[in-house]
This record gives structure tokens, C-alpha cells and sequence, in this order.
């Protein structure tokens, strides 16, 4: 449902707000020359296009000119059932049939019909040009195209070939673009259909805002080309490689050797839902590869898709062999969700490499055609780390359900739970459901399942286990004979009247010295407790450990809540710890003082009386005051320190006197006093004593000390 709705939410962006200021202009009136027929088609009709105008292309032929047809900001080009637009059949210049300039917005292309002008051959028109039907940007421009929409149109096989192979583009997109949506078209295959340039080498392009649904892609009637039905960068590096953001490819039929996406740019926010592709070419069936490096790519959906390598009209000549490969690389965000692939030989069915935070959950991957290999797994994974594949199923003969590689340190956080391994060879197969090609750590093997054949000699449920870190492996199934489940790698049978069986006798719980049996059965009845029917349960003490017989209980080094023990070469901190002392109040002040000064309670104040910085208190008890002085006051000199509530000398709480070469005091008591009371620290000099900083600290209780 999240999906669906980002994609309402970009095409409702995707308005072309046209504001024709004249009545239409129909194409074939400003006709110069033809009748309308495909011997005599309209020739110099272009003249028709203007700003912010809709032009009507009746029933008819409308030959394009040599050069291309600039479309203005505002124009509808609208046809009537059995208007066709095509090229001269003798034009050699390479440019598209239409142009929409960089700055150019609101156009439409509505109910067209392109054609090439002439017969195109499998390797394409060499002698005779024709680029693309529609061209949108120009090469270079910091400007952008704005809202354009091509819907319920035809584009038939274009002529210009590229790549060697096939007909042309149909959409070429040469520099940025935003709130481009292509939707219910008809669109013959070709080498590529929709092209978007991977960049520049000083401009950076943007593709923005991008739906392409509903469309179908088919072959032609005599014959079918090679290529992807997106293509987005795939030919050249860019020195400044273009951007792709909020893209949505949703519920297209692509009947096409290739067929789907083929992009090797980076982007944000990529939907492709509900596709069902006939793909018959060993090569993506969809795949975003960013050329550029790791991390370039976030928020990738695959939802829903389907892949198949049968073509529904039952013509062998055009669909052979399947090739439904699904590949992203280097993406951060990535779900791939409810697809079935057929793969092809030497390729995997699903393959992400270089990502993270990745969801692969019920998938189904057919391989059953295909032989054993490293590379004809159902699902590869390469150089990923926090990546989860669930309830996925795989149909395979030979190779490995899950292939994991990657260098030491880049494969980590890895969790496989409740797939599936549908085995449909004749005999047993020598291939793995897990094959770890790289060391990897902290990975979760849980609850999968082996159906049809077991491995043969040379395959394994996991291969290479040794290489994985922290391998958290119960509950599987890891052969068809199995009735229940796994720790570890120990069969474990359903707990029934005869208790929890161990199939080799031996299990442990981790990986040192755990709980054992040396042989026979573990069972747990009720009432009997934990019985064995041979053997021993073996149980190694731990530090603080201590067992005797049948009873395991702590030893004299453990401390208990309620005992009394003596802690030794502990450090305890107030700020993890609460101690049940007496709390306090600390009269502190940095400056010398000569004269009788009184302090605040922790506030760093000093004053020439009690009411300049007492602080009224709650109700407690002065329990000790402790203080200490900067400097001695001499020989016959005394401080006399004093805790006090009230106003002037008020009412004595504890004090102590500091004389001659001394520099502390300390004194005991239990003087309450009431809430409300203000409590201040009064030092009080006896025969000029020397100039001192002062520092004091009362006791108080209960434990509410003032903060």
C-alpha cells in the first residue's frame, strides 16, 4: 500500500498545466504538400506547432522535415485514431523526428503514432538517419524540462541503430528533467526505448519525478531487438554522472530480449512494482549498477514483479532461453519483495552486491534448468552487511541456493530464516543451500528447509561454516528425511513420549564445555525431571561456581543482596551508585578572606552578613561539619567556623575553631532544625588571624540534602 501510494503522489506532481490562448491548430490544414496517404503523406505541417497551443493531427501520414521539430512550452499534440507520424524515407541526417529544448514545460504528447517511414532490418537503417522520436533536453544545458507527458501513444521500431544491434531509441533524454510521465503506450522493442544520457562532462543533470507505467513493450511482427526497455546510462561514464530521484516503473507488460531497467547511475527513492517481463537474453531483467562506487544508491523497491522466460503466444522463435536477472549494487535501503524469476544459465536469479539495510522476502527463483556453478545460485550475495532473506523459495538442480562472497570484514549481519530449497534433479545434487566464499560474522541460519533430494558428495547444507564468525544456526531442516530440527548441526527430533533425541548422541549448547551428553537419549518427562537413558550430564563450574552431586549453587566469592561480605579493590562512583551516608551541605569560597564573612550552602557565595547569602532550607539534622583552611592562622589566632540558621549570628547548628599552625576542624552533633530556616556558614577571626580561603562541608540527615 506504501508503494502505490508514492507512486499517486508523483503522478499527481506530473500535471502539465497547458493554457492554449488560440483555437487548435490542425496539422493537416497547414499541410504545404500530400494527400495523407503513406505514398503521399502531409509534408510542412510542423508549422502548425506554437506556444501554448494544442495541435490536432487528424487520420492521415505526416512526413517529419529533415531537421527536427522544436516543440514549444505549452503544446498538446493530440491524434486522432490512424495519425501517423513518421520519417522521410530517404532522410540521412541522425536527429530526432521531435525536440523539447531544455527550459521548455507542459507538453503532451497524446494518441500519436510513430513510425520509422521504412522497412528497419534486424541490424537497423546504416545509410538512412532518424535518432530518436522524441528528443527532451539539450546536450549540456543547466536548464531543465518540466512536465511532459507521452500517454496512449504507439512508437514503433525507430531506425537509427545503436550499439550494432536493432533499431534506435524511441525517447532520448539528454539533459535534466523533472515530472516526465510515459503511461498506456504501445511501444514496439528496440535496442533501447527510453534512454536518459548518464551525465556530462561539466553539467550536472537531474532526473526527477519519473513514472513509466502501464505500458506495453512488445516485438514487432517480423521481428525483435536486443536491449533493455530503461536504459540509463549504460553505454559511456559521464565525468559529472547524472542523478535519478523518485523514479517509479509500475504494472508494465516488456516483452523484450532484455527487457526492464538497465541503469548505471546512482539515485534516491526507486520503485519498480508490478512489472511482468518475457526476457530471453542472459543480462539484467532489471538491474540499477551504479558505475560510480559503493553507497549511491538509497530507498530501491523491487515489489511484485514478474519474470518469464515463455513467451503467451507460443512463437519459439521468439522467446528461448529465460533470463529474468534481477541485480542492484552499491545501495543503501533496498526491498525486494514478492517476485518470481526464472533465471538464466551462469547467472543468478537475485543479485545485490555492495549494500545495506536490504530486505529479500518471499521470492521465488526458478534455476531447475540450469547446472551446478558458483554463479547459478537462486540468490547471490555480495559484500553486504545488515541484510535479511526470508520465506524465499528456490527451484534448482545444481547450484547453490545462497551464494555469499565478499572480502574479509564487509560481509556482516546477515540473517536467512525459513527459505526454501525445492531440489527437482533426478538424483542427489552436489551443490550447498549456504556457501560462504568469504570470511564472514554474526550470521543467523534459522528455520530453513530441504525438499526433494539431499546433497550428494561434494555438496553440504552449508559450505565453508568455518569462515563465519558467530554462526547462529537451529532449526533447519537440512535434509529431506528429517522430521524435526537442528541445533547447530545435530538433528533434533519433535519432543514426544520418548523426550528430545539427539541424533549423534552429543549436544552442546555453545561452543565450549556446555551441557553434553555423552550418549543416548535427553529426556524431559513430566514429573521425572531431566532423565537420561545412558550416559552423563556433564556440567563445568565457572568462576563463583561450585557444584556437588546433583546440586549447582555460588561459592563464598560471590556477593549476595543480604549477606554480609567485604568488597575489596572495588571502585564505586555516585554517579551509578547511591550510598546510605549522611548527606551534605559545602560552603566553599576561592577568595582570601581577613574579616568575618558568612557563606551560601553550594552556591560559591560570600557575604558580609547571614541574609546576603543564607538559603532557606528543608527540615534536618546537622550531623558533622568538617572544614579545612587555605593557609593556618598563626601562632595565638584562631578561625572560628560556625553552621547557623537565621539572620546575624543566628542560631548555632555545630562549629569548630581553627588555631595557631593548624588548618582543619571537624565536629559531631545531632541539632535539628525546622523547614524554612535559612542556613548559611558564619567564619568569625580571633586575634587577626592570616588571610585564608575556607572550605566546609555539613552533614545532615535524613538523606534531602538541599541541590
Amino acid at each position: 500500500m506504501r508503494d502505490k501510494c508514492c507512486i499517486l503522489l508523483i503522478v499527481s506532481s506530473i500535471v502539465c498545466s497547458t493554457a492554449q490562448a488560440t483555437a487548435p491548430h490542425f496539422a493537416d490544414q497547414y499541410a504545404t504538400s500530400g494527400s495523407g496517404t503513406n505514398a503521399d503523406p502531409y509534408k510542412g505541417w510542423e508549422s502548425a506547432l506554437a506556444s501554448n497551443t494544442e495541435v490536432v493531427f487528424n487520420k492521415g501520414y505526416y512526413e517529419s522535415p529533415v531537421a527536427a521539430i522544436t516543440v514549444p512550452s505549452g503544446s498538446v499534440l493530440n491524434g486522432v485514431e490512424g495519425a501517423i507520424v513518421q520519417w522521410p524515407a530517404n532522410r540521412s541526417s541522425v536527429n530526432p523526428l521531435f525536440s523539447v529544448p531544455a527550459g521548455n514545460s507542459n507538453i503532451v504528447f497524446h494518441d500519436l503514432q510513430f513510425e520509422a517511414g521504412v522497412t528497419v532490418p534486424s541490424t537497423g537503417v546504416t545509410s538512412q538517419g532518424g535518432s530518436a522520436y522524441i528528443s527532451i533536453g539539450t546536450d549540456g544545458s543547466a536548464s531543465t524540462v518540466s512536465h511532459v507527458r507521452i500517454d496512449h501513444c504507439r512508437l514503433g521500431v525507430a531506425r537509427y541503430p545503436s550499439q550494432g544491434n536493432g533499431g534506435g531509441y524511441q525517447v532520448l533524454v539528454i539533459s535534466s528533467v523533472e515530472d516526465l510521465l510515459v503511461q498506456n503506450n504501445t511501444i514496439d522493442a528496440a535496442t533501447h526505448n527510453f534512454v536518459f544520457v548518464p551525465g556530462h562532462t561539466t553539467q550536472q543533470y537531474y532526473y526527477r519525478r519519473f513514472v513509466f507505467q502501464n505500458n506495453l513493450v512488445d516485438f514487432s511482427q517480423t521481428q525483435y531487438w536486443f536491449g533493455a526497455v530503461l536504459s540509463i546510462g549504460p553505454d559511456y561514464t559521464a565525468t559529472v554522472p547524472a542523478l535519478v530521484d523518485q523514479m517509479s516503473i509500475v504494472g508494465n507488460i516488456l516483452r523484450e530480449q532484455n527487457g526492464g531497467l538497465d541503469s548505471s547511475l546512482g539515485g534516491n527513492d526507486i520503485l519498480v512494482a508490478s512489472n511482468t517481463t518475457y526476457s530471453d537474453n542472459a543480462d539484467e531483467f532489471s538491474g540499477m549498477c551504479p558505475a560510480g562506487g559503493s553507497g549511491t544508491l538509497t530507498n530501491v523497491v523491487y515489489s511484485g514483479n514478474s519474470c518469464r522466460g515463455a513467451d503467451p503466444s507460443g512463437d519459439p522463435t521468439k522467446i528461448a532461453v529465460p533470463s529474468c536477472h534481477l541485480k542492484i549494487c552499491f545501495a543503501t535501503n533496498v526491498t525486494v519483495v514478492g517476485n518470481t524469476l526464472r533465471a538464466p544459465v551462469s547467472l543468478p536469479g537475485i543479485e545485490i552486491v555492495g549494500s545495506k539495510n536490504v530486505n529479500v522476502s518471499g521470492n521465488v527463483v526458478d534455476k531447475a534448468h540450469s547446472a551446478s556453478d558458483s554463479y547459478d545460485a537462486c540468490f547471490m550475495a555480495g559484500r553486504l552487511s545488515n541484510a535479511s532473506f526470508s520465506n524465499n523459495t528456490c527451484l534448482n538442480t545444481g547450484g547453490d541456493v545462497f551464494y555469499i562472497w565478499g572480502d574479509a570484514g564487509e560481509v556482516h549481519d546477515l540473517s536467512f530464516t525459513n527459505n526454501s530449497l525445492f531440489t527437482t534433479a533426478a538424483s542427489s545434487i552436489a551443490s550447498s543451500f549456504f556457501n560462504f566464499n568469504v570470511t564472514a560474522s554474526d550470521v543467523t541460519i534459522r528455520e530453513n528447509r530441504v525438499f526433494g533430494k539431499n546433497f550428494a558428495s561434494g555438496g553440504a547444507f552449508i559450505k565453508n561454516s568455518g569462515s563465519v564468525t558467530r554462526l547462529n544456526r537451529v532449526g533447519n531442516q537440512e535434509a529431506i528425511q528429517e522430521t524435526g530440527w537442528r541445533i547447530g548441526s545435530d538433528e533434533v527430533s519433535d519432543i514426544t513420549g520418548s523426550g528430545l533425541q539427539v541424533s549423534s548422541g552429543a549436544l552442546a549448547v555453545n561452543a565450549g564445555n556446555g551441557l553434553q551428553i555423552s550418549s543416548g537419549a535427553l529426556a524431559v518427562n513430566a514429573g521425572a525431571g531431566l532423565q537420561f537413558s545412558s550416559g552423563a550430564l556433564v556440567i563445568n563450574a565457572g568462576s563463583g561456581i561450585q557444584t556437588a552431586g546433583g546440586t549447582v549453587a555460588i561459592d563464598s566469592t560471590v556477593a549476595t543482596l543480604t549477606g554480609a561480605q567485604s568488597l575489596a579493590n572495588k571502585t564505586l562512583t555516585s554517579s551509578s551508585n547511591t550510598f546510605p551516608t549522611t548527606s551534605a551541605f559545602s560552603f566553599a569560597y576561592s577568595t582570601s578572606i581577613s574579616a568575618q564573612s558568612w557563606f551560601g550552602p553550594n552556591t560559591g557565595l560570600k557575604g558580609a552578613s547571614a541574609d546576603a547569602v543564607s538559603v532557606p532550607t528543608p527540615g534536618m539534622t546537622a550531623k558533622s561539619l568538617q572544614c579545612k583552611l587555605g593557609t593556618a592562622p598563626g601562632t595565638s589566632k584562631t578561625w572560628t567556623l560556625t553552621a547557623q540558621t537565621g539572620s546575624g549570628n543566628g542560631t548555632t547548628l555545630l562549629s569548630c575553631a581553627v588555631t595557631g599552625s593548624n588548618t582543619t576542624c571537624s565536629t559531631t552533633g545531632g541539632v535539628p532544625w525546622t523547614s524554612g530556616l535559612a542556613l548559611s556558614l558564619r567564619a568569625t577571626p580571633t586575634s587577626s588571624p592570616a588571610a585564608t580561603t575556607v572550605f566546609c562541608s555539613l552533614g545532615v540527615s535524613p538523606e534531602e540534602s538541599f541541590q
